[in-house]
């Protein structure tokens, strides 16, 4: 009689574009065999990343709009299923698991993935609720079986703010996977990618103030005085007007593009020049690896903690000052 297979749940959120959300679609694609049963369970099905799920992917909803409303579904799924494995993606996701598995009497092994700056690392979050987060983490993180931290960087700050009283592992996202020569040869209808156009810088992320989509606007502006060359910033949020305004304030409307999110940003960074980062901190940074791996080169800014780890301290690509637009642009230019 064969052994049941051992059943992994990974547990996101929804299927925003973000780092973590890409890290779980990754393992789904590459942990499924005979003797691994996989599930992703969504709080809600939501989100760009949606249409790139497969169809034969075994994806569960709690069907729950908010973090703190998926617990008692959350606790009702473990005690039916009682997976072997759960990793739990994300700060309220960690703490949610681990009350959802007291709950359900502990059925299942919890791994608690953390993917952001602490506050003690990183800058303070201006939402009460994230201010919470290293509070409800020093009561709860210790009750997970295993806790993984994206970066030496991260796994610092979790330990500055766990007052050094748990054991983390340091794993870097699962990036590249076995699709990536594929999504990144696929066909672009764009003309700023055609051959024989002028170079394409990319920006790819979340329009947010964190990411500090800004300041490649101001090295851009640089550039643009002295070499053709496009900017196409790929992506969505709150900032998107700002930015825009910032582009149409220094006349670069017909050479910069703001573009939504794709769920195959490969494509673009395959066919780019240079991929440029430029947050104000990053856990990771998923974007410097997927460019890295299409071939393109890359910059980045020198923020906690994530880029330097990523290219050996400037190694693998350029690494230039915080809020420096000049070097910014003239690393670019190089």
């Amino acid at each position: 009689m064969m052994a049941a297979a051992t059943h992994v749940v990974l547990y996101v959120p929804d299927l925003s574009a973000g780092g973590a959300e890409r890290a779980a679609l990754n393992l789904l694609e590459a942990l499924p065999t005979p003797e691994m049963r996989v599930t992703l369970l969504l709080n809600k099905r939501r989100g760009p990343l949606v249409a790139t799920l497969s169809s034969n992917a075994n994806v569960q909803s709690l069907d729950a709009h908010r973090t703190i409303a998926a617990l008692p579904r959350l606790a009702a799924f473990l005690r039916r299923e009682k997976p072997d494995v759960l990793i739990s993606y994300l700060a309220f996701n960690n703490i949610v698991a681990i009350w959802a598995n007291w709950l359900a009497g502990k059925p299942s092994k919890i791994i608690a993935s953390h993917h952001s700056m602490m506050p003690a690392a990183g800058p303070r979050p201006s939402n009460w609720k994230h201010r919470l987060v290293p509070i409800l983490y020093r009561l709860a993180l210790g009750s997970a079986d295993h806790v993984i931290a994206v970066s030496q960087g991260v796994a610092s700050g979790l330990l500055q703010t766990l007052r050094g009283r748990l054991a983390i592992s340091v794993i870097s996202n699962p990036i590249v996977t076995l699709r990536h020569r594929e999504l990144a040869a696929a066909s672009l209808d764009h003309p700023w990618f055609a051959q024989g156009q002028p170079p394409v810088i990319l920006g790819v992320g979340r329009f947010a103030p964190e990411k500090n989509f800004s300041l490649l606007v101001d090295a851009f502006a640089e550039i643009a005085q002295v070499v053709p060359a496009h900017l196409v910033l790929l992506g969505d949020g709150p900032q998107k007007t700002n930015l825009l305004q910032q582009i149409a304030g220094y006349g670069l409307s017909d050479r910069a593009s703001v573009l939504p999110i794709d769920p195959n940003p490969w494509r673009y960074m395959a066919r780019s020049k240079v991929l440029v980062l430029t947050s104000l901190s990053e856990a990771f940074g998923n974007v410097l690896v997927e460019a890295m791996a299409t071939g393109t080169p890359v910059v980045s800014v020198d923020c906690p903690d994530g880029p330097a780890e990523i290219l050996g301290g400037g190694k693998w690509g350029r690494l230039v000052p915080p809020g420096d637009a000049k070097a910014l642009a003239a690393a670019i230019g190089q």
